[in-house]
């Protein structure tokens, strides 16, 4: 006599989309980062991509940035010849893609001065 095949199992629910805004998730995972590299003793520190594409949530970043001490050292500001950089395999400051070049290499400034000891 032949055994009846098991049913499958039932398909999994469909994910919903969780009502967590952007920033929220980003200040929940700019906390654990920090909570990490003070775990480990290492210093932080905090450069904002596309800053000026909404002002207000870069504000936020940079007021738990203050509460928690972590230095910003650079704001990048959002450049469409970024994707063409990338499309074209070359770095920001080789494809020279205006203000978001001038930014990325005054953070790597800062950062190395902040390295070296001299507060940002």
């Amino acid at each position: 006599m032949a055994r009846a095949k098991p049913p499958c199992a039932p398909p999994a629910p469909p994910l919903r989309p969780t009502r967590c805004s952007a920033i929220a998730v980003g200040i929940h995972d700019l906390r654990r980062v920090i909570a990490l590299c003070r775990h480990f003793r290492l210093p932080a520190l905090v450069c904002i991509n596309k800053y000026d594409i909404n002002e207000a949530q870069t504000a936020l970043i940079q007021q738990e940035c203050r509460a928690e001490g972590v230095p910003v050292v650079g704001l990048i500001p959002f450049e469409p010849a970024v994707s063409r950089a990338l499309v074209a395999r070359q770095t920001v400051v080789d494809f020279a893609c205006g203000p978001a070049t001038d930014a990325v290499v005054a953070t790597w400034e800062q950062v190395q001065r902040t390295i070296a000891g001299q507060a940002p």
